[in-house]
């Protein structure tokens, strides 16, 4: 039931980061920052109370994959707004048609992480399992998603039916 839960929460975020970045990136950059910011006042506040180590044990294991997926979501959805106010040499459309198509593999690997992140914290991140091994995965899932971001789309070729960008 959890799991379920997390994942609408998540995809919730993810997609208000990412459609409303239609409007200029604006609607993203203000989701992404509330984020933030909300996280951030949680967090401080219970580690104020004594249970900083506690709340980041729990969160270690799936905390780059979600905030991870919600940051590429914003960002998709800026790339997407910003298409539309500078579109270059192409109608504002073809700009956006042409966003729309290069950011899907952003967006796909995205929900793949959502669904990877609710996983973990409905089944995994509350469980008894020693803080080391916590840890150690979640330095290693923050390594994968680094390596997500550096090498994804990379290597795409330009489709020689569109012309110059």
């Amino acid at each position: 039931m959890m799991a379920g839960f997390y994942v609408y929460n998540n995809v919730g975020i993810a997609l208000r980061c990412f459609a409303l970045g239609i409007f200029g990136g604006l609607g993203s950059a203000f989701y992404l920052v509330q984020n933030g910011l909300t996280i951030g006042a949680i967090l401080g506040y219970v580690a104020t109370q004594g249970a900083g180590a506690n709340i980041g044990t729990f969160i270690i294991g799936h905390g780059s994959l979600e905030l991870g997926a919600i940051v590429l979501s914003g960002g998709a959805g800026h790339s997407l707004g910003w298409s539309v106010v500078a579109p270059g040499e192409r109608t504002r459309l073809a700009s956006l048609q042409r966003t729309a198509r290069e950011i899907l593999v952003i967006v796909a690997g995205a929900a793949v992480m959502l669904v990877m992140a609710a996983g973990i914290e409905a089944f995994w991140s509350a469980s008894s399992t020693p803080r080391v091994v916590k840890l150690a995965v979640g330095g290693s899932l923050f390594l994968l998603v680094v390596a997500y971001v550096l090498v994804a789309g990379r290597g795409a070729t330009e489709d020689p039916a569109e012309g110059p960008p």
